[in-house]
């Protein structure tokens, strides 16, 4: 593999790029704050070098907006979803359960699982009131890698969680 380590600092790369660069600069009087991680989601089960999880895909209640509830969708949370931990040689094991009132997919973001259908693309639905089991060796170093819906035509819902109902093609 090879490393880059001037990449991502190099202005003059994101100039050329549709997304620009602007370094990052934190307005006076404004003090850091620690990453917010969610929750962790404990595992169903611990046995050797597997480990156990389930996750379900749910409809929720959020306040988003100071005094009103907006309908969100979310991974065992009302909203987004929880941390799982894994280690490099560990043996997955996922029962994905959809309880929304649509077709959704679990698309591993970063992780290197086996594909096509343990990969979660829109090609790995899971309809609802069904459950899929998968499972997988984690075969990579340490990431900080996020589960998400890909489901077409809706895989808008990807881009910032599973974060309700989506509008919009499958482009991504």
């Amino acid at each position: 593999m090879t490393v880059y380590p001037d990449y991502f600092y190099a202005e003059k790369d994101f100039d050329t790029s549709h997304m620009g660069y602007k370094p990052l600069t934190i307005p006076a009087g404004v003090e850091a704050q620690p990453l917010a991680v969610p929750p962790l989601l404990a595992p169903d089960k611990v046995d050797a070098n597997d480990i156990y999880y389930t996750i379900e895909a749910q409809e929720g209640e959020s306040q988003i907006l100071l005094g009103k509830k907006t309908e969100t969708w979310g991974y065992n949370a009302p909203l987004l979803g929880q941390t799982l931990v894994v280690k490099t040689g560990q043996r997955v094991h996922v029962r994905l359960k959809n309880s929304l009132p649509v077709l959704t997919s679990f698309h591993w973001h970063g992780m290197e699982v086996p594909g096509p259908i343990t990969d979660g693309g829109c090609h790995a639905p899971v309809y609802p009131g069904e459950e899929k089991d998968i499972e997988f060796t984690v075969k990579q170093p340490a990431a900080l890698t996020w589960l998400h819906a890909h489901p077409c035509p809706s895989t808008v819902n990807g881009h910032a969680g599973l974060d309700g109902p989506g509008h919009g093609g499958c482009g991504y």
